[in-house]
């Protein structure tokens, strides 16, 4: 067992199998990919990346005792990213945001990776064709994934606190095989914040500003061949960089420094972020029902 510590939920023990997965060249990776697309080029505070929020998964997995492969499944779910996320999906027009599980089995192949599961005797396309509800839950219900990244996300903005963070977790519940809250106070509220994910920052106009330039200027050097499709298989920093070392340098520069802001707002055709809502269950009397259901 391996102690590893989290800024959110601070120390955890992890199995053996966990601590070298997050110590492979692969997994490290994800700490030059960040949630936000471009966010964080022009917003300090938007800078989780999917390094962190994969490991917070896997620790919610573990907190509500899921197994090693689903601790697994948790910890590698995002490992397929590519370089500013989901920007891929609006350079490609690829409405339902899935590109990174297209090419999943790229990633899943490497071959550190699977030497680490080899062993262990543990098969990763078993593992991830797993199906494990509270990791791979649809909206509206609640899942891993869905809570950690709104918890980090609002916890970096400074919106919440770890006494927040400590309160939502601990009445989190396991019911009936359904993922819920055992307090309707605490659904309300968790419902409430993660309203203000997708209004405040999913779909804030400094956030759409910097997705959608971005998104036309790698559709452009795409085009032009000065990058290649193939290096969203690396990180944000490396795109940058060959983009940096190209004739588009002061373009990028003017879109971090928000000077291409006035022509964002002319723009017939901007970035469309996925319509994303919660109607959490609750756990009340021994009764499960979701929020909308109560009156």
């Amino acid at each position: 067992m391996f102690k590893i510590n989290d800024e959110l939920y601070g120390e955890y023990y992890v199995d053996d199998v966990i601590y070298e997965i997050i110590n492979t060249k692969i997994f490290k990776r994800l700490k030059n990919i960040y949630q936000s697309g471009g966010g964080y080029l022009v917003n300090e505070l938007w800078n989780v990346n999917r390094h962190e929020h994969s490991i917070g998964t896997m620790i919610l997995s573990l907190k509500f005792n899921g197994n090693i492969e689903e601790q697994i499944k948790a910890l590698l779910h995002d490992i397929s990213h590519t370089a500013f996320s989901h920007v891929i999906d609006y350079v490609l027009k690829n409405e339902n945001e899935d590109y990174h599980e297209k090419i999943q089995e790229d990633f899943l192949n490497d071959e550190e990776l699977l030497s680490i599961l080899g062993k262990y005797n543990l098969n990763i396309k078993r593992i991830m064709s797993k199906n494990y509800s509270f990791l791979d839950n649809e909206l509206p219900e609640l899942s891993f994934d869905r809570i950690d990244y709104t918890l980090r996300d609002l916890f970096r903005q400074k919106r919440i606190s770890h006494k927040d963070v400590r309160e939502i977790v601990n009445n989190l519940a396991v019911y009936q095989n359904k993922l819920c809250f055992n307090s309707l106070e605490i659904g309300k509220w968790f419902q409430k914040l993660y309203f203000q994910e997708v209004v405040e920052y999913f779909q804030d106009p400094l956030n759409m500003y910097i997705n959608t330039m971005l998104c036309n200027l790698l559709t452009s050097v795409l085009n032009e061949e000065i990058i290649q499709l193939q290096d969203f298989y690396f990180t944000d920093e490396y795109v940058l960089r060959k983009i940096n070392s190209s004739s588009k340098k002061k373009e990028l520069e003017d879109i971090i420094n928000k000077k291409k802001f006035d022509e964002f707002l002319l723009l017939k055709e901007k970035i469309k972020v996925k319509k994303r809502y919660i109607d959490p269950y609750i756990l009340v009397n021994n009764e499960i029902k979701r929020i909308s259901e109560i009156k």
